[in-house]
């Protein structure tokens, strides 16, 4: 198979998407399945993940699930969702997630920084 249906032309397509999204201002959100603990204490939203143990929005690092899974139990993650930031604890039934890149703005990815900038700064005035 030739040209544009050559599987190894779409691997390398999508690779290039990927980093295109990743080199661009962008957010990763989580996606609770039904089932976990997460999803039936509600979260059933698509959530903006802004700290997970080994990550933090803005760090300029990729976030991946297979290094989310790799971490000890409870997971603690920050989220957001409608400008409302709060921190979670999962255990190991919420293991059903899906994570995705999502593109925005530089001026919102400065916006979603500085609201968590601020969140974190009231966390420790606590």
């Amino acid at each position: 198979m030739h040209g544009s249906n050559n599987p190894i032309t779409i691997k390398t397509n999508d690779a290039i998407e990927r980093l295109i999204i990743l080199k661009a201002p962008h957010v990763y959100k989580i996606d609770f399945l039904g089932g976990g603990s997460a999803y039936k204490s509600g979260l059933k939203d698509k959530y903006l993940i802004l700290s997970t143990p080994d990550w933090e929005f803005g760090n300029g690092k990729t976030l991946d699930k297979k290094d989310l899974l790799r971490n000890k139990y409870p997971l603690n993650v920050v989220l957001m969702v409608d400008s409302t930031i709060k921190e979670y604890q999962l255990g190991p039934d919420d293991a059903g997630f899906n994570i995705f890149i999502e593109p925005v703005t530089i001026s919102e990815e400065a916006q979603i920084l500085q609201k968590y900038q601020e969140w974190k700064t009231n966390q420790t005035n606590k």
